[in-house]
């Protein structure tokens, strides 16, 4: 597989951690349009509580020095896309995670893109039934090869929602289990995943 095309426009336009976490924050207190849809509604909602997830895992979450260790054997520089929405409630759970991992080796330049706004970029990372779902992490190398994909939640998590829809939940129901489960794991299961991922596809040799 060779560069991929969009990979120069992500290095060069795609949002920092802290230029996403400040776009949460700007979208959340935008006044929504009166011919906002129910769709568009629901998501603007969805911002200000992203807002203070996202401040959560910040105070809540480190990286362990298992992580910190094999982080620091990355010795040339790579790439870390990130495709999300700020209105994402499992982005704003997963995202801080992530970027607090990336920040541990100055090698590693992590960028953020909106999805709604690179839908030609989201299509190559759907997910096996066809859905684009968010967030999704994709590692390139300085020559632009797909080192390592993950996403948009840990398998564990998959599961637990599988689990809780068969109960005949709703989804305002089951969502409030989910993020509950975020808050108690505190982002360890995300470090466990990307851990197991990037020696599985020996990123760091």
């Amino acid at each position: 597989m060779g560069r991929p095309f969009f990979l120069d426009s992500v290095k060069t336009n795609g949002l920092t951690y802290n230029q996403y976490f400040q776009r949460t924050v700007d979208d959340s207190v935008k006044i929504l349009p009166a011919d906002a849809n129910e769709i568009q509604t629901h998501r603007h909602s969805m911002l200000k509580l992203n807002v203070q997830r996202m401040k959560r895992v910040e105070k809540t979450f480190s990286v362990s020095e298992e992580m910190a260790e094999e982080i620091s054997k990355i010795n040339e520089k790579q790439t870390w896309m990130i495709i999300s929405e700020p209105w994402c409630g499992d982005s704003a759970q997963i995202i801080p995670v992530l970027a607090n991992i990336a920040s541990a080796n100055t090698l590693i330049d992590l960028k953020i893109i909106l999805r709604d706004e690179n839908s030609e970029i989201m299509d190559l990372y759907v997910t096996e039934d066809n859905k684009r779902s968010i967030p999704v992490l994709v590692i390139f190398d300085e020559a632009g090869e797909e080192l390592l994909r993950w996403g948009s939640r840990p398998e564990v998590v998959e599961k637990l929602v599988k689990d809780l829809k068969s109960q005949g939940l709703t989804k305002d129901e089951w969502l409030v289990k989910l993020h509950l489960w975020y808050a108690q794991n505190k982002g360890i299961e995300i470090e466990r995943e990307i851990l197991a991922k990037i020696r599985m596809d020996a990123l760091t040799i």
